[in-house]
């Protein structure tokens, strides 16, 4: 599967009353990959946002996360005794 592009917008602060301290376009399969990958790029900052950018169609996005979902559903299949 093709990875899909996030945008990560990092925080110094805890509410949206400043702009963010930078901003990464990062590639994952779904927006929890993406957010997983985002929390380890985290550093000194507070917080993250996920985005998926305005150029990325949102059936593609939909249909990533639909297939993340089957995937961990066929692996607590496989996992049950």
């Amino acid at each position: 599967m093709n990875k899909i592009p996030w945008l990560a917008f990092f925080f110094d602060c805890a509410d949206d009353s400043h702009a963010p301290l930078r901003t990464e376009v990062l590639e994952a399969d779904c927006e929890d990959d993406a957010a997983k990958l985002a929390h380890e790029h985290l550093g000194d900052c507070i917080r993250v946002a996920i985005a998926r950018p305005s150029w990325v169609s949102p059936d593609v996005a939909i249909l990533a996360r639909e297939a993340a979902y089957a995937r961990a559903a066929q692996r607590r299949a496989a996992q049950r005794p």
